[in-house]
């Protein structure tokens, strides 16, 4: 009896192995799939990981947390998704799990959440709005200094990986501190931000997104001659993408359109832009 108890745990490992081999092979090679699919790897591999059936191992574990809170988001589950992060730092804390590398992509993922429950509460409830942007900033800052704690002990290769979750943790704690006015700090996050980006060969979009951040940060400050040429920079990383044929980059593009202050241009030229352009 010990024996088959044993084989079906082997089993349903194996499969929950599998499933989630299938879900990296079909992003690694651009063949994504449906989201329907995802989703039901991902609450099935879930369901059995809160009911006991398997033990995960911490990268898996985060892996299905981000998944699944993109689910819950979509179906406007907030409530389930706050459980579920607290089912899950449960999980890792108990086993022991919860090593820094682990715990900055687990508040990187919590800080969405709060993200979400901000933009779910800002128009009925504004003052609980801003105290979840402020729940979602700490999280990003605590996230930021256990990135930059796995630096100290990181291999040339684990450097790389850290330094891209580093750059991409610094520029939401940017956007973050940017809604709560604190301008000034905001502006040190995304430069640091940017700099990496720039030295570690980011992909085009993930720079343009943060001279887009970084130009209205300093136009918030009346920057606005500093800010234009950041935000132009921006605007042709991506004009040059869609050049070459990637127009999945088309709606930040858009944003970056749409956040040059309109002294930088006159409106109808700004609308033509978009138009031609096919982003807004």
């Amino acid at each position: 009896m010990l024996k088959d108890s044993r084989r079906k745990t082997d089993d349903v490992e194996h499969e929950v192995g599998r499933l989630l081999l299938l879900h990296r092979i079909s992003v690694n090679t651009g063949q994504k799939l449906a989201r329907s699919e995802r989703d039901r790897i991902y609450q099935g591999i879930y369901d059995k990981a809160i009911g006991g059936e398997i033990s995960l191992q911490p990268h898996a574990e985060l892996e299905v947390l981000q998944n699944m809170l993109l689910l819950y988001i979509r179906n406007g589950q907030l409530a389930e998704a706050n459980q579920m992060f607290e089912r899950t730092f449960e999980r890792l804390h108990h086993s022991g799990q919860m090593m820094p590398e682990v715990y900055a992509a687990f508040l990187f993922s919590k800080a969405r959440l709060m993200s979400s429950l901000s933009e779910q509460e800002e128009h009925e409830h504004p003052a609980e709005a801003l105290q979840f942007i402020r729940a979602s900033a700490d999280a990003l800052k605590e996230s930021v200094a256990n990135w930059r704690q796995c630096l100290n002990s990181a291999s040339p290769l684990q450097e790389t990986y850290i330094k891209f979750k580093l750059a991409r943790t610094l520029n939401d704690f940017a956007c973050d501190l940017r809604t709560l006015g604190q301008v000034s700090e905001a502006q040190k996050a995304i430069e640091e931000s940017i700099q990496i980006k720039r030295a570690s060969g980011a992909l085009p979009h993930s720079l343009a997104i943060s001279l887009s951040e970084y130009s209205q940060i300093l136009t918030i400050q009346g920057k606005n001659r500093q800010a234009q040429p950041i935000n132009e920079e921006g605007v042709k990383i991506l004009e040059r993408a869609i050049e070459d044929g990637d127009t999945s980059h088309n709606p930040e593009l858009g944003m970056l359109l749409v956040s040059v202050p309109i002294s930088f241009g006159s409106r109808r030229d700004l609308l033509k832009q978009s138009h031609c352009l096919n982003v807004l």
